[in-house]
């Protein structure tokens, strides 16, 4: 973007040089002499070109095979005789014999090709224009000095506007540099400040993630103790489970002998039932007796003498009949008590069996909460033998980012140190660069 206006002038210079080399504005438009045109027409044809100073010579195709110049004829041309003299059949002289060499460039040739062309006629006057080999027009010396002229014209306003152009683009290109210089400075600047920020912030996070390190470090083996501590809980609760699967079983089997105890007092009961049945019967028949041993008494006390030995029957069986009945009281008595205990034990018993049934269901929701224990105790064994592994991994990520994060440390003292280097080397290009342009103006 520096250099566009230079660019500009130059191509404008360019395009001036251009129009300059526009040979046909200069040429002189002239009719060409066919070389088996007698002498004596073509003198005609230099009055009819009076300002030309010299004719081109073509042959039947076009093409420049010399000149006729005005100093060569002009003794014929002006010479009051000249023509009577060529008309005189006695003359020898031929077109052939006056024609010379003539310098030939195509039209839209350089001007600088057209000068060398010229400078190879030895004195010419002019020299022949051609377009594509065939004769076009003549270029008379004075209008190829012209011609030169304003191509040096054209030049030298080409290298004025150049010159323009080059020291407002030398005036930019100094600014530029100049800001560049001061723009690579604050970056220098700014890149150390930067790289001083990171060095320090990569020694913090360093020194964090050594700490971070050691406490993952004791968090793994706090997590390890955790997990042996939670293995060794799951066997105890196995080691619970199966002393309260043996309790359910003693539970269960005593349950079996309470039920069994029942029956046998509920037996024990009825044959206390049985029993008082029997006394009662034998109340009634010692009853009874008692009273036949009565009326036998009476009986034998009317008989008199006769009836003494069925008194001391009847007295003895009044005695045994008592003691019967004395016998049968206390037998009832003993079967009440019976009774009365067999009572007393089938209360206990079913309360026995209810506390049994109680301790049972909480057996059973012991078993229940045990059983979940041990699993939940299994699974807290497995996620943290898995949170010791990942621990383990953490704290050898976190080394790893300690070892990274000192040599982003050093990389960025590193780079503050190339900043530095980059601050000194702008300091020498604004150096050169104010030398350079030093010898620019003075040059």
């Amino acid at each position: 973007m520096a250099f566009s206006l230079a660019e500009e002038a130059k191509r404008a210079g360019t395009e001036r040089h251009e129009a300059a080399r526009d040979v046909a504005a200069f040429a002189m438009a002239a009719d060409a002499i066919p070389s088996d045109l007698p002498l004596a027409k073509a003198m005609e044809m230099f009055r009819r070109f009076p300002k030309a100073r010299f004719l081109a010579v073509v042959d039947a195709q076009g093409r420049p095979v010399g000149a006729l110049h005005e100093q060569v004829v002009r003794d014929l041309l002006f010479s009051p005789f000249g023509h009577a003299l060529l008309a005189n059949p006695g003359c020898r002289w031929t077109l052939a014999e006056m024609v010379r060499p003539c310098p030939v460039a195509e039209i839209d040739a350089s001007v600088e090709s057209l000068i060398a062309a010229h400078g190879d006629g030895d004195g010419i006057e002019g020299m022949i224009l051609t377009r594509r080999g065939r004769y076009a027009a003549l270029l008379p010396s004075q209008a190829l000095v012209r011609l030169a002229a304003r191509r040096e014209l054209d030049e030298a306003e080409a290298a004025i506007a150049r010159s323009q152009a080059l020291k407002r683009s030398f005036d930019r290109f100094r600014a530029d540099a100049a800001e560049f210089v001061a723009a690579l400075g604050v970056a220098a600047e700014e890149i150390r400040g930067t790289a001083t920020g990171v060095a320090e912030r990569a020694a913090q996070n360093g020194a964090q993630a050594t700490a971070v390190a050691a406490a993952s470090s004791q968090g793994a083996d706090g997590i390890a103790e955790v997990a042996s501590s939670s293995a060794e809980l799951a066997r105890q609760g196995g080691m619970i489970e199966r002393r309260v699967i043996e309790a359910e079983q003693a539970v269960a089997a005593a349950v079996g002998h309470v039920a069994a105890g029942a029956e046998k007092a509920t037996r024990l009961a009825e044959a206390a039932d049985a029993i008082g049945s029997i006394v009662h019967l034998i109340t009634e028949i010692s009853g009874k007796v008692n009273m036949l041993a009565i009326n036998a008494t009476i009986e034998a006390a009317r008989a008199g003498v006769a009836g003494r030995s069925f008194a001391v029957v009847a007295g003895e069986v009044k005695n045994l009949a008592n003691q019967a009945g004395a016998a049968a009281r206390g037998i009832e008595a003993q079967v009440a008590a019976v009774r009365a205990a067999v009572t007393d034990s089938t209360g206990v018993n079913l309360a026995i069996a209810e506390i049994v049934a109680q301790v049972e269901s909480a057996t059973a929701q012991i078993r229940e909460s045990v059983l979940e224990q041990s699993m939940a105790t299994t699974m807290i064994a497995a996620t943290v033998e898995q949170c010791a592994v990942a621990s383990a991994q953490i704290s050898s990520h976190v080394g790893e980012m300690g070892s990274r994060a000192a040599t982003a440390g050093d990389m960025a003292l590193r780079l503050g140190g190339v900043a530095e280097g980059l601050g000194v080397r702008a300091e020498a290009l604004r150096d050169r660069v104010d030398g350079f342009l030093a010898e620019i103006r003075a040059a």
